[in-house]
């Protein structure tokens, strides 16, 4: 399993994308990585005058190591990032920041601190209810492990980075030539003739000797590991595990009612219709026959060409009417009745309300239990703080997980056994911790028999695990899962029988046997594909994605073969259909919107590495080594309570 993630995650693509997500500037999530003790404010590098401190660089590679994290799981180590070049990506990023701040000095640019606090002000992720919120601004900082001083000094960099850069769209203009050639070749399409043949097919596999299954069980030792196994203990500080302690008086219970007695109000809503027109003798006509009891949709039809849709206003409370005429004539009228013409702005309205479902409001009693709930969460939350403040002292002056949340009554889980997914030894989810990633980074990263730091996660809660034992990755046995070994060597077999078939079959159809003969001999039907593009776009069938990719360059009626997930498949192009820019201008305007960023980004590449020349850049790499060291202890911050 390790040793297959090891491959995936090296491959040129895996590294594509990691170098994406290291340049993408993060301020959320820490990681941790493997330091010496070198001082923090060594510089590892100097861009001019600027200096890059071990610190600076260590908190970006935290960052860096959590966003891989959140994508690939707790089971992506230090020790893959590392082989994959993760401290020098990081480090040529932090460079290329600072050889643009100081382009822009150079340049005279400047962001001063009115234009600094508006842009942070403007910031989405520091909003609430579309206000800039304070609090989330700071519990952001915090949540990141910077103060407000080093993120606005990050900030105002990007806002320089930013003034600096954006000459370059001055002028930018991709040539039509290029754009058209770009959309012709992602949106030509092929229409394909596809053969499946499914592995199960072959069914005349003999049955293994008992040495031929200890070999397979031997060569493909990974596919039969067990992986890594922990026991934990595992302390949970959420709301709800101490809200029940909490005291409520019954005077805030009522003023909590009081205060969302909208949640429990129900307001009376009607069906409503209407026909609306701009002549008033036409609306009098339309009220004189709906009051002899015409059927109104008829009427509609016959006096003003009126369809359903545009008669249905639906079920609506009195708020939800916006003209105040219109509001208080169809909650003044009974149900099954129309309403006399009533002028408005628009024109002369004629209402009919249909079904009423009176309006309702729960009492304090129904909902007692449910506010004073309510209001214990949210005063246990606001205590927890202080409660994981005295846990962790508790902690400090040598009692246990158990001995300290017995005293202060908190919840203790124990795990028997947990995988890197969260799974137990029968691979089924461990409640309240195989969905909480923060507790299973902690629960791998944390030595046997130590503590991990208290850590905050969700809304204020906050949990601390012990590790108990370290079960380490092993061969099961062969005689435990020998149904399963043999099983595997049986599809191995069944693969590699389709695969020497589907040889045969290609080079009967390049001697000239039909298709349809081919597929009758094996029993299959031939699948005609829609039309799609290099990506696969428009597939409704399965076909392997390299086999995709030589589609596009075989000619047509030219027979491929391919592996898939448990079949083996023959295609052959059918049809060639050229992509037509000129019908498709959202398409194009895609296509030159991409050309254009990539054209911007080689040009800020070109000026990176001529203000790198020009201002000087040189790389410590002792101070880097001394800093990153393989054989260092792991140090992870200590949360701020």
């Amino acid at each position: 399993m390790l040793g297959t993630f090891r491959d995936k995650i090296l491959s040129w693509g895996a590294k594509i994308l990691f170098g994406l997500l290291i340049v993408s500037f993060g301020l959320w999530g820490i990681g941790d990585y493997n330091i010496s003790g070198s001082s923090g404010n060594d510089a590892v590098a100097e861009v001019g005058n600027r200096a890059i401190t071990g610190r600076e660089l260590e908190t970006q590679v935290q960052n860096a190591m959590s966003r891989m994290r959140r994508l690939l799981g707790p089971e992506f180590t230090d020790e893959q990032a590392r082989a994959m070049g993760l401290i020098d990506q990081t480090l040529n990023t932090l460079v290329q920041q600072n050889i643009f701040l100081a382009g822009a000095e150079a340049a005279g640019l400047i962001v001063n601190d009115e234009l600094l606090g508006q842009a942070i002000r403007d910031e989405d992720q520091f909003k609430s209810g579309g206000q800039f919120n304070r609090n989330a601004f700071f519990q952001a900082l915090h949540n990141a492990g910077l103060s407000e001083a080093a993120y606005t000094k990050l900030y105002r960099g990007q806002l320089l980075q930013t003034q600096l850069l954006s000459s370059i769209d001055v002028g930018l203009a991709v040539p039509a030539s290029l754009t058209d050639t770009v959309y012709r070749y992602r949106n030509e399409q092929r229409v394909a003739e596809v053969i499946r043949l499914d592995h199960t097919k072959f069914t005349n596999i003999p049955t293994p000797d008992a040495a031929t299954l200890a070999n397979f069980h031997e060569e493909n030792a990974r596919i039969f590991t067990a992986p890594e196994y922990r026991a934990l203990t595992v302390v949970l500080l959420q709301p709800e595990d101490v809200a029940d302690e909490v005291d409520v008086p019954e005077q805030r219970i009522q003023d909590e009612y009081d205060s969302r007695i909208n949640e429990f109000t129900q307001l009376e809503r009607r069906e409503i219709q209407q026909i609306l027109v701009s002549e008033e003798a036409k609306a009098k006509k339309i009220s004189n026959r709906l009051a002899l009891g015409e059927d109104l949709a008829k009427v509609a039809k016959e006096e003003a060409n009126l369809g359903d849709a545009e008669l249905n206003l639906g079920e609506l409370t009195k708020q939800q009417l916006p003209i105040p005429e219109l509001a208080d004539a169809a909650f003044l009228l009974a149900s099954g009745t129309s309403s006399q013409p009533i002028k408005t702005a628009l024109g002369w309205h004629i209402l009919k309300v249909g079904k009423v479902t009176p309006g309702s409001q729960k009492t304090f009693a129904e909902v007692r239990d449910q506010v004073k709930r309510a209001v214990q969460l949210d005063l246990a939350a606001d205590a927890l703080v202080s409660l994981a403040n005295k846990f962790e002292d508790d902690l400090g002056s040598g009692s246990t997980l158990e001995e300290a949340a017995r005293r202060l009554n908190l919840k203790v889980v124990k795990v028997a056994s947990m995988d890197p997914r969260g799974l137990d030894d029968a691979a089924k989810p461990i409640p309240n911790i195989s969905t909480n990633r923060e507790i299973l980074r902690a629960a791998f990263e944390t030595e046997e028999g130590q503590d991990s730091v208290l850590t905050d996660f969700g809304t204020a809660s906050f949990f601390i695990l012990r590790v108990d034992k370290v079960t380490q990755p092993t061969l099961r046995p062969l005689d435990k899962i020998r149904d399963g070994v043999a099983a595997a060597w049986k599809r191995e077999q069944q693969a590699n029988v389709a695969e020497k078939r589907m040889g045969e079959l290609v080079d009967q159809l390049k001697g000239g046997k039909s298709l349809k003969a081919v597929a009758d001999s094996m029993k299959v039907t031939i699948i005609e594909t829609k039309a799609f593009t290099r990506t696969g776009q428009g597939l409704e069938t399965e076909i392997p994605g390299q086999l995709v990719q030589d589609l596009f360059a075989a000619k047509e009626r030219v027979a491929l073969s391919g592996p898939g997930s448990g079949a083996h498949f023959i295609a052959r192009v059918r049809e060639i259909k050229a992509a037509s820019a000129g019908a498709d201008e959202t398409g194009m305007a895609s296509v030159r919107k991409k050309i254009s960023q990539d054209i911007r980004n080689d040009l800020s590449e070109q000026l990176a590495n001529a203000f790198r020349e020009r201002i000087g850049v040189t790389i410590n790499r002792d101070a880097i080594d001394n800093y990153f060291s393989p054989d260092g202890s792991r140090r992870t911050p200590r949360p701020a309570m």
